[in-house]
């Protein structure tokens, strides 16, 4: 669904996003659909770049459930990374935080995909059983100037990353 330009209309180019774990890691596997692919924007290969100025994949994920804390990890088509803490809701991002996790992607005939894999020991989460965490997903096309996400947010100032507006998932 778009999130920018006409939120809440679909999505001209789909995403597909499938997330699995083990005991030690977070598996989210995601194909961005494109029609152009030769035409995807990727500005920057450096750690840390602006997923703002790329066309970009981002996961956030709110591992205590509460709403307001979280953590973000971003890519391109060409496997940058970017990653970022972020509290009250989303409002203050700390983006000196820096997550182990690892990412390949691949540009294909229809689009581009990216594989993340992110330790657990990487991330502040419950002592619980089950394990109730928040997530969102976002694919930012720059060229065709849309952002889609799993779930919208209305931002009133900050981020459009809140936790609030983020689906639950209940692993055992």
């Amino acid at each position: 669904m778009q999130s920018e330009p006409n939120e809440g209309e679909p999505a001209s180019e789909q995403t597909e996003v499938r997330v699995l774990y083990d005991d030690a890691n977070l598996f989210i596997g995601m194909f961005a659909h494109d029609s152009s692919p030769g035409d995807i924007i990727v500005s920057e290969l450096r750690k840390d770049f602006d997923p703002g100025a790329n066309d970009a994949f981002e996961v956030i994920l709110d591992t205590f459930h509460d709403e307001r804390n979280g953590y973000r990890f971003a890519t391109n088509a060409l496997g940058a990374k970017w990653d970022a803490q972020m509290v009250n809701e989303g409002r203050d991002i700390n983006s000196n935080w820096d997550g182990i996790w690892s990412v390949q992607t691949r540009i294909v005939k229809t689009g581009w995909y990216a594989e993340i894999m992110i330790p657990f020991r990487t991330l502040r989460f419950a002592d619980a059983d089950p394990q109730t965490w928040g997530l969102n997903f976002l694919t930012a096309s720059r060229r065709a100037c849309f952002s889609t996400r799993c779930c919208i947010t209305t931002p009133t100032r900050g981020s459009g990353a809140r936790t609030s507006a983020s689906t639950s998932s209940t692993a055992r």
